[in-house]
């Protein structure tokens, strides 16, 4: 396994940026449809899109500029230092992963703003449409695929691993090694720390997030709907989903939300759904 070091150096070494990121037609091809007159991002929103939007901040709307920043010291509370809160945000390495540390409020003057971008661009395929947060109902429902009976997790099951035992999204998957229960009183339970395992070694491959399309797409084609980020809702302060720093638990469908009330956090970012307003 990789080093955190030489993760982040192969990393760096990347290259980035796409081409017409906020076209119409690029923002139409991430969508995929939900529910009646609404769609979704297939991906949690990205590094990129997010900085894009800042750029647009930092010379069109300067008094959103504290409201929509990213908070990098987050990641120092974690122990990171002069790694991801360096680079994270900014560096095209990491364009592909998902923006976190920002607030509900970023969140949403980021929608406000695609809204805008999308109703005054040409060659859109709707009238006027409108891009949100999604509510808690519309999360479960994406979730789902519509069934009215519980899956235990997005991808369709009650299961973690595939058939090949390989896990189907970014959590803190804990090994059976570190696992303590008391025998007579099965309640005690211990996690074992993992020596060499931080915030900066371990989970598989990844680091800490993992790129929006690392892990197959439920069937309604929406990835990492589980782990990776947390997913804020419409209803301000509420999440859904579990993050890379959550157990296995809190990916299901039905669990309760961990982070409810955070302001930002490097465990929670957004996906956008876009209502269609007018055909």
């Amino acid at each position: 396994m990789k080093t955190a070091t030489a993760f982040l150096l192969s990393l760096m070494l990347m290259t980035g940026g796409k081409k017409d990121t906020f076209s119409n037609k690029s923002i139409e091809h991430r969508m995929v449809k939900v529910a009646p007159a609404l769609f979704a991002n297939k991906y949690e929103t990205t590094n990129e899109e997010y900085r894009i939007f800042l750029d647009w901040v930092k010379t069109e709307k300067t008094d959103l500029l504290e409201t929509a920043s990213v908070a990098e010291e987050n990641w120092e509370a974690l122990g990171v230092k002069n790694r991801l809160s360096r680079y994270y945000s900014e560096h095209q390495a990491f364009d592909d992963y998902p923006v976190v540390n920002v607030s509900y409020e970023g969140a949403t003057a980021f929608c406000e703003w695609l809204t805008d971008k999308y109703n005054s661009g040409p060659k859109k395929k709707y009238e006027e449409v409108k891009f949100r947060l999604p509510t808690e109902a519309e999360w479960r429902s994406m979730a789902t695929a519509g069934r009215d009976y519980s899956m235990g997790y997005p991808w369709g099951g009650p299961y973690m691993k595939n058939a090949k035992g390989c896990y189907l999204a970014n959590f803190y998957n804990v090994s059976d090694h570190m696992v303590k229960i008391d025998i007579n009183d099965r309640s005690k339970v211990e996690i074992e720390e993992d020596e060499g395992r931080g915030v900066l070694v371990g989970k598989g491959q990844y680091l800490v997030t993992a790129p929006v399309n690392a892990f197959i797409a439920t069937g309604a084609g929406l990835h990492n709907l589980s782990g990776n980020v947390a997913e804020m809702m419409a209803e301000k302060g509420r999440t859904k989903g579990g993050s890379w720093g959550s157990s296995g638990y809190y990916l299901r469908i039905d669990a309760e939300d961990e982070f409810e009330g955070f302001t930002t956090s490097p465990y929670v970012g957004f996906r956008y759904v876009m209502e269609v307003i007018k055909e």
